[in-house]
């Protein structure tokens, strides 16, 4: 059950990095904001990272806690303690891709929107280093409150996006299904 709850809460702090959206390159020396175009696949190859790095991250932590035995104190620190090194070595990456995110400039009608997506992938990070700290002390309670700090957030978080984009003129829903910027029907 432990061991579950430590792969619960790194794929609910994948999710919302993978949900929240983001770049996949720096628009560090672009002059003004991206077109829908440009920025629907930036959106979506951000995405594709996340995913891709979700599974990465969880069969190593799944690696970590091999082994390990709930009951006896000992086993579990050991285990806790490699999980954490294991969340600790992807968090450059986890946070390179917030960075960029935050670098990127949106059309113009998304600004608020992607300020949305910027704030959760921020807040992912914060919750990283929530999981982190618990897990090197092996207090699993102070690691399930972060966890369920992250799923609120992220609740919060999604809700506004959606509240943003239909401010913007377009269609969470289809974002979702089809994978691009789709305008509300009038």
């Amino acid at each position: 059950m432990r061991q579950t709850t430590v792969f619960v809460g790194l794929g609910l702090l994948l999710v919302g990095l993978v949900g929240c959206g983001g770049s996949a390159t720096s628009d560090a020396g672009a002059t003004g904001p991206l077109s829908l175009s440009e920025y629907s696949k930036k959106i979506f190859d951000f995405r594709s990272r996340g995913a891709a790095l979700g599974p990465k991250v969880q069969e190593e932590l799944r690696a970590s806690m091999l082994g390990v035995t709930p009951s006896n104190p000992n086993s579990l620190k050991s285990g806790l303690a490699n999980a954490a090194a294991v969340l600790k070595k992807h968090r450059p990456e986890i946070l390179d891709m917030s960075t960029e995110l935050s670098k990127t400039k949106p059309p113009n009608d998304l600004r608020t929107f992607h300020a949305i997506l910027v704030e959760g992938t921020q807040a992912a990070i914060v919750g990283l280093d929530q999981m982190v700290g618990s897990l090197e002390k092996s207090d699993l309670l102070a690691f399930q409150a972060s966890v369920q700090k992250m799923v609120k957030k992220q609740a919060e978080l999604d809700k506004k996006s959606d509240t943003a984009l239909k401010k913007a003129g377009y269609d969470p829903e289809k974002l979702e299904s089809e994978k691009k910027f789709v305008k509300l029907a009038k």
